[in-house]
């Protein structure tokens, strides 16, 4: 009798799907832990460049004019200020945690409004073209993202073109069926805007190309780039119910495409940055557990003409207001941050209000993600994300001060 058997018997299991999906799982929770490392730091790097915006803007106004150079030494501060908040932008668009403003944006005007920005960015040695393909059509969006978006986007291609080549703008409108609406992970199928960037630089390998969208992920040097860039643009075109595409060949350049779902309106008018509006004496108590940041919200509001009494926590502010005859209404403005210990800055408005109704109150803070949930629920009290700067906060605070005067 022979020892080998007549016949096998055996059982394929395909497990690539399976392996898939745990990697996208693993993916998403790594993403998750990420999103909230990059909100704490947001929120504290977001106290510090209030300190340091406002300082170096103190510090133009003690300067004399002949030195020039401790002059543009204090400005340099203030744009690096402003670069690192952009930075801080990204971190917080990348992790989900900034939430975005609505507004109808006509894209024509928005490509022609931001085109001389972004020749600025490339340099004279790239050739920026723009051409306009959906006249009147807009999509409803934050403004300042759509143009963060074109920057990064841009600047992507800047470095892809060391020595020069054409960075082209297009728009476009584009009908999505249901299939290509699934296969893009759209929310519907219908009519979308279509915005291209394509640069005549020296384009990625597949490898490359696959991971271009991942947060972290860069081929540049550490001086260079962050890896944040690409990743920033995904999050905000996906955050506006769109989708994002690249296309690139080596030595040829790439396109990267973005559709937002279209709607039909115009575009909202630019008012620039505020200018700083002066106070009248009134008492503004200032409630922020950093003490850094507190220092620097309560000398810009007593530079503004304020009387400031400032608070460590909410169970200080309380006893603060008390003592400044806030239950009869001697109190004109109280400006909180929202997440503190002891008591929150909306549990505070609570009390304040419960004894006072007509008490003006103004947040101020450096998160924007779920630490904000409380404070979303008091949509009469206006919300300021930091870093703040003299002419934003100004304008804020006069406007509330009247809301709340007009009311009571």
């Amino acid at each position: 009798m022979s020892s080998r058997p007549d016949r096998e018997v055996g059982v394929a299991v395909d497990i690539a799907e399976r392996q898939l999906m745990e990697s996208r799982l693993r993916q998403t929770q790594k993403m998750e832990a990420m999103g909230r490392l990059a909100g704490g730091i947001a929120h504290d790097f977001n106290n510090l460049l209030t300190v340091i915006g406002s300082s170096a803007m103190f510090l133009q106004q003690c300067l004399p004019p002949e030195m020039y150079a401790a002059l543009d030494d204090a400005r340099q501060i203030e744009v690096a200020v402003e670069r690192a908040a952009l930075l801080t932008r990204q971190l917080l668009r990348f992790s989900r945690e900034q939430l975005p403003l609505s507004e109808l944006v006509v894209i024509d005007a928005l490509v022609e409004n931001t085109e001389p920005l972004l020749r600025r960015l490339v340099g004279s040695h790239i050739e920026v073209a723009a051409l306009a393909g959906a006249p009147g059509v807009g999509v409803l969006a934050d403004q300042g993202q759509l143009v963060q978006v074109l920057l990064n986007l841009a600047a992507n291609a800047r470095d892809a073109m060391p020595e020069g080549g054409v960075l082209t703008l297009e728009t476009a409108i584009r009908a999505v069926d249901g299939a290509m609406a699934d296969r893009m992970q759209l929310p519907r199928a219908g009519e979308y805007v279509e915005l291209s960037v394509s640069d005549t630089g020296m384009g990625m390998d597949d490898a490359t190309l696959a991971r271009a969208f991942d947060a972290f992920y860069t081929t540049k040097a550490a001086e260079r780039g962050t890896g944040l860039g690409l990743a920033t643009v995904r999050s905000i075109v996906t955050g506006m119910h769109g989708a994002v595409t690249a296309v690139s060949r080596k030595g040829i350049g790439s396109i990267f495409k973005a559709l937002l779902p279209a709607q039909s309106g115009r575009i909202s008018a630019d008012t620039g940055t505020p200018s700083p509006v002066r106070g009248q004496g009134e008492t503004i108590v200032v409630v922020e557990d950093e003490g850094y940041a507190r220092v620097a919200l309560s000398r810009m509001l007593t530079h503004l003409g304020y009387v400031v009494l400032s608070a460590r926590h909410g169970r200080d502010a309380v006893r603060i207001w008390e003592d400044a005859g806030g239950p009869a209404g001697r109190v004109d403005l109280v400006v909180t941050d929202v997440v503190m210990p002891e008591l929150t800055g909306p549990a505070l408005a609570d009390e304040l209000r419960a004894r006072h109704p007509h008490q003006a109150l103004l947040f101020v803070t450096g998160y924007t993600g779920r630490e904000m949930d409380e404070a979303h629920d008091h949509r009469d009290i206006r919300t300021l994300s930091k870093p703040l700067s003299v002419g934003t906060l100004s304008q804020a605070v006069r406007r509330e001060i009247r809301r709340m005067n007009a009311a009571a």
